[in-house]
């Protein structure tokens, strides 16, 4: 392994901040970007591997604001490795995310 440890191994030291329920969210979405963008050591971090994969959801009808979560969840990973200094730079940190993106079907008051 090139002395270089495992993304998923860091990720499963991180401490636990979340509720149970958001835990789940965030953690699914991490662990499937690990496995669709084929991310395994730190060097593999690419962010046109993620934008890659994240068209390929938002075209197998992914919402828009669900990507947006996704790339939200490994910034906040990647950004966490940095400040632990388990990482040596942030790979996504230029990676923008949306504040607000366009609704499909906007709620009717009622």
């Amino acid at each position: 392994m090139g002395g270089h440890k495992t993304l998923e191994g860091m990720f499963c030291r991180c401490p636990n901040r979340l509720s149970g329920e958001q835990d789940k969210f965030v953690t699914g979405r991490v662990r499937r970007i690990f496995e669709g963008c084929g991310f395994n050591l730190p060097p593999d971090l690419c962010p046109l591997a993620l934008k890659g994969y994240l068209a390929k959801l938002r075209k197998d009808r992914l919402s828009e604001q669900t990507a947006m979560h996704y790339v939200r969840a490994i910034k906040q990973l990647t950004l966490f490795l940095v400040k632990q200094k388990r990482l040596h730079e942030n790979s996504f940190a230029d990676v923008k995310v949306k504040k607000e993106v366009e609704k499909k079907h906007p709620r009717r008051a009622l």
